[in-house]
């Protein structure tokens, strides 16, 4: 029935890393169910994306390119990505969860957010460079949200 409007679904999905997903949204579906759940809506013939939002900065590098391949294999029909913004209260109980469950990236983010709300200018531009990349690499129609 979707199929015969203009329906278009996002699932949100930080990495495939079911470590990071179990930190950071212990209370939502595992990685796993969101691709599987956009590979049940692809195959009602349902615009069906995924949404890379926030991207963890150092935390999700490791698993970006499984996170991008498995958004391929679940015929996702688009990705759209944006970095981590931290501000007021949200930067504070991110970094207290950070220094609790990932103490060898405290470092680092401290020198991106300590004065911004987000990594610099270089680090996006690599990453949007990386990601776009990979998205090419796995046949991935994909969109930067990235200034």
């Amino acid at each position: 029935m979707l199929a015969s409007f203009d329906c278009h679904v996002t699932i949100s999905l930080l990495s495939v890393d079911s470590h990071l997903a179990d930190v950071f949204e212990p209370k939502v579906a595992s990685p796993r169910a969101r691709l599987d759940l956009v590979r049940t809506i692809r195959r009602k013939n349902v615009t069906a994306g995924v949404a890379l939002i926030p991207f963890l900065p150092v935390l999700a590098e490791s698993s970006l390119e499984s996170t991008i391949a498995a958004v391929a294999d679940a015929q996702a029909s688009y990705l759209v990505y944006k970095h981590l913004e931290l501000k007021g209260e949200q930067r504070d109980l991110f970094l207290e969860v950070l220094a609790r469950d990932f103490p060898e990236a405290v470092h680092e983010y401290h020198m991106w957010y300590d004065e911004a709300i987000a990594p610099d200018s270089k680090y996006l531009k690599e990453l949007r460079e990386k990601i776009q990349g990979l998205c090419q690499r796995y046949a991935l129609p994909c969109r930067s949200l990235l200034p």
